[in-house]
């Protein structure tokens, strides 16, 4: 098939191809793909005046003017299916208005450009609503203080579980578990409960986003400590967590957390902690006991006396498997050193 050649400048800015030569079927094909976006009754105009001129001039095969009279009685509404038709008759292209065509092909490309922009706005729209939302992922609150300035680690600890992924949880007991063994969940033994990691790492995730990038404090996580033990030997240790102000050698609190534990586990992670607190010297020591045995918010264990006049805390807290249900009881001196004690106080929901 031969090529059609149009001389215009205009036309060769108006349809993008490089060169000046085109073939009929690349003209074609180029002004089916893109008129999608032209209005239905400026390309229904366009279109049927070539039929009209096809149909009429009697230099055209009568095969293509047949073509033509028929498409024209079809006079479908969609201008899509017009130019579609076309690519199947490329002799209708040599009697099209070029710049008819052009203009069409004009309009079009500035309301495809307008629709882009659109999105682009639409989209970033969305993303400066969405962004914030997904990137924190921690309390929408100050962070709690007591009456003399000093950072309320039981509250802060409160807020931080109340925006666990509640999934990550849940799932944690079918993905990442253990037994309970003798310890009754629902009331029944040996059910599978999440391991300590998964706590960790979901308060490792709040706490960093919300005191460290949004406030400025210092999270630590596994924090390695060594010391020399009665056996004369070297020994490492890993405090699970530490908050601490840049600007003070020494930690705000020091967190101990312990998963689904017996009353001899807690024992040996209360007099752990308290040797992480003898090295790092925090203002606040405190065991954060996650659970699901029945009982561990309604009758809870508490350490000896001794212990807690060396300053350490701990507070408990029940969960559901879906961690939609959550109860805490605390025993803790406050700031001013005196014992508090909250019994199967509810926290979600």
């Amino acid at each position: 098939m031969s090529d059609i050649t149009f001389c215009t400048r205009e036309t060769m800015e108006s349809i993008p191809f490089p060169c000046d030569n085109w073939s009929l079927h690349q003209y074609v094909s180029s002004v089916v793909d893109n008129y999608k976006f032209a209005e239905k009754k400026e390309a229904h105009r366009t279109f049927y005046s070539v039929l009209h001129n096809i149909n009429n001039n009697l230099c055209m095969s009568q095969e293509v003017r047949d073509i033509a009279q028929n498409l024209i009685k079809s006079s479908k509404p969609d201008a899509c299916t017009y130019y579609h038709a076309l690519v199947g008759v490329l002799q209708v292209l040599k009697w099209a208005d070029v710049e008819s065509v052009n203009s069409l092909w004009r309009k079009n490309i500035k309301e495809r450009k307008r629709q882009r922009e659109s999105a682009s706005t639409n989209s970033s729209s969305k993303k400066q609503c969405v962004v914030p939302e997904i990137s924190c992922f921690c309390p929408s609150v100050d962070v709690p203080l007591q009456a003399n300035g000093s950072v309320d680690i039981l509250e802060t600890v409160k807020s931080t579980i109340c925006v666990f992924d509640r999934k990550i949880i849940s799932l944690g007991s079918s993905r990442s578990y253990k037994s309970s063994n003798h310890l009754l969940v629902d009331s029944e033994q040996n059910v599978k409960v999440p391991r300590e990691s998964t706590y960790d790492a979901e308060m490792y995730r709040i706490l960093v986003n919300w005191l460290a990038i949004v406030n400025g404090f210092e999270i630590t996580g596994q924090w390695h400590l060594e010391k020399v033990c009665d056996d004369g030997d070297y020994h490492h240790f890993y405090c699970d967590l530490t908050i601490k102000k840049p600007d003070n050698p020494h930690p705000e609190a020091v967190l101990e957390l312990v998963a689904t534990g017996t009353i001899p586990k807690l024992i040996k992670h209360f007099d752990r902690v308290i040797k992480y607190a003898d090295q790092l010297c925090p203002k606040e020591v405190w065991i954060v006991h996650f659970s699901s045995e029945d009982s561990v918010a309604s009758d809870p264990y508490w350490p000896s006396k001794k212990l807690q006049d060396r300053g350490l805390n701990v507070v408990h807290f029940w969960h559901d498997q879906g961690f939609s249900n959550i109860r805490m009881s605390a025993r803790f001196r406050n700031f001013t050193g005196e014992f508090c004690e909250i019994i199967n106080e509810q926290i979600l929901p």
